[in-house]
């Protein structure tokens, strides 16, 4: 007889706790939640298979941080400043991602890539590089705007600069139907 008292007592156990409210709640949501649950487990015992492993590869990744970090290449490099700059790189992503997807990226990539346009930026750069370290021109009023139309190189990058202006102007004409 002592035998049923102690089944019946891990009975009786259950029924009270499951006559508590907040457990009753508690296994019904778990019970609403049984698919995803199996989900999560089995996905559980998978990175438990692999903890191994995925400690192994963890190890040797900080290890090869911690080398590279220590290598006389990494000299001013700042852990904290490039942990920061993947955390705002991971920010930008569903923006970058949504720019691929839009074929934005492709349209910019692909006139950006024409041999032709990337010389003509060189030079453009260098010639602002050039503009930037020289004496500003000295301009005092319309006729001395105008002599400097006298000067070539003034002549020639007016000319580029209005060919640009007109080629843009021509493309927002296009694109947005107005003036």
């Amino acid at each position: 007889m002592t035998t049923v008292t102690t089944a019946v007592e891990p009975a009786a156990a259950l029924r009270s706790q499951l006559d508590d409210p907040a457990v009753a709640e508690a296994l019904s949501s778990l019970l609403e939640h049984a698919d995803l649950l199996a989900i999560l487990v089995v996905g559980l015992d998978g990175f438990l298979s692999r903890s191994e492993l995925i400690g192994d590869e963890m190890a040797s990744s900080f290890g090869e941080l911690r080398e590279m970090l220590d290598s006389p290449d990494a000299t001013g490099v700042n852990p904290r400043e490039v942990v920061s700059s993947l955390v705002k790189l991971s920010s930008a992503l569903p923006t970058l991602s949504r720019m691929v997807d839009s074929g934005l990226l492709d349209s910019l990539v692909s006139s950006i890539a024409q041999p032709e346009t990337v010389e003509r930026l060189g030079v453009v750069t260098k010639g602002v590089a050039d503009g930037l370290s020289a004496p500003p021109v000295q301009v005092g009023g319309p006729l001395s705007l105008l002599r400097q139309l006298k000067d070539p190189d003034v002549s020639r990058g007016l000319g580029f600069t209005l060919t640009l202006l007109k080629s843009i102007g021509s493309e927002l004409n296009s694109h947005s139907g107005t003036a």
